[in-house]
């Protein structure tokens, strides 16, 4: 595998509160979990894929669940992901994010997230998409101390606080992510025809 691959962790651990509590990552789309849509997107540009959530969702990679006194919410995911590297991946200058529900990430993604030596999250016509994110652990390690435990630090902050550079994406759909039934019926309508 080539050195410049990268660790990518699969943010799988909301609430889906716009989505009635459903579990987005077993939300099927023309006959596939999502959780096994964006697995399939992500192996190819990546050393490993682990699962920031609490299941593996019966895919075999290895979970990294939230910690007690830690920010509620994505940054929790990141924070986490960010101490299992340090434990597993200590070479690792930083890892990839995306998002369980975002059935259409591009095959890219990676590639384009990293190749500056600076923290960087996508960004398309319609805005910022920080759970699309490179974080440096260097980066991270200057801005989680910052962060008090229990905070609701949304990731956009997170990517602030590491001075993240943004990776433009024209195609919309490269960072859509499934929010509300809405976008879950616009997804279904392009996977199935």
């Amino acid at each position: 595998m080539p050195e410049d691959r990268h660790v990518v962790a699969i943010l799988a651990g909301g609430e889906s509160r716009r989505m009635n509590r459903l579990d987005k990552a077993l939300v099927e789309i023309a006959g596939r979990r999502l959780i096994d849509i964006v697995v399939d997107r992500l192996l190819p540009q990546a050393s490993r894929v682990v699962i920031s959530g609490p299941s593996d969702f019966e895919t075999g990679l290895t979970v990294v669940p939230d910690e007690p006194d830690t920010p509620r919410g994505p940054v929790a995911g990141v924070l986490a992901v960010r101490r299992w590297l340090a434990a597993n991946e200590p070479g690792s200058d930083g890892f990839v994010t995306a998002p369980v529900d975002g059935p259409f990430v591009a095959r890219d993604l990676v590639e384009r997230l990293t190749r500056q030596d600076r923290s960087a999250i996508g960004s398309d016509m319609l805005g910022e998409h920080p759970a699309f994110g490179y974080w440096r652990t260097i980066d991270l390690d200057l801005a989680f101390p910052q962060v008090p435990p229990g905070s609701d630090l949304p990731l956009r902050t997170l990517a602030m606080l590491c001075d993240a550079r943004l990776e433009v994406f024209d195609d919309t759909r490269s960072l859509f992510n499934l929010n509300d039934p809405e976008d879950l019926r616009l997804a279904r309508k392009v996977l199935e025809g």
